[in-house]
C-alpha cells in the first residue's frame, strides 16, 4: 500500500491506500476515498472545468470540510484520475 504526502500551507495531508488525513494548526479531519471502481471510472471520465464540478461524481468522504481547500480536492481528485488509488470491489 503506497502512502502519498503532501503539504500546502498550514495543512499537512496523506493518503495511505484509501484513508486521507488533513491536520492543520487548529483541528483535522480524517476520511477516505469512497472504495469502488466504477465510481473512480465514472469520475475520470466527467467532463473537467468548473461548470461541470457540480454534477461531477463524489469521490470524497470526509467527517466535515475542515481542510478541503480547492487544491486539496485538486490534489486528491488528480490521485484518482493518476490511478494511485487502491480500489476493492464491496
Amino acid at each position: 500500500m503506497k502512502t502519498y504526502k503532501r503539504k500546502f500551507n498550514q495543512y499537512k495531508v496523506e493518503v495511505n491506500g484509501n484513508q486521507i488525513s488533513i491536520v492543520g494548526n487548529t483541528n483535522s479531519n480524517f476520511g477516505s476515498f469512497y472504495n469502488f471502481t466504477d465510481r473512480f471510472e465514472a469520475f475520470k471520465k466527467h467532463p473537467l472545468g468548473k461548470n461541470n464540478d457540480w454534477n461531477r461524481p463524489q469521490v470524497i468522504a470526509m467527517e466535515w470540510e475542515y481542510g478541503l481547500t480547492q487544491s486539496i480536492k485538486e490534489w486528491l481528485y488528480n490521485l484518482v484520475r493518476k490511478d494511485k488509488i487502491e480500489t476493492k470491489e464491496a
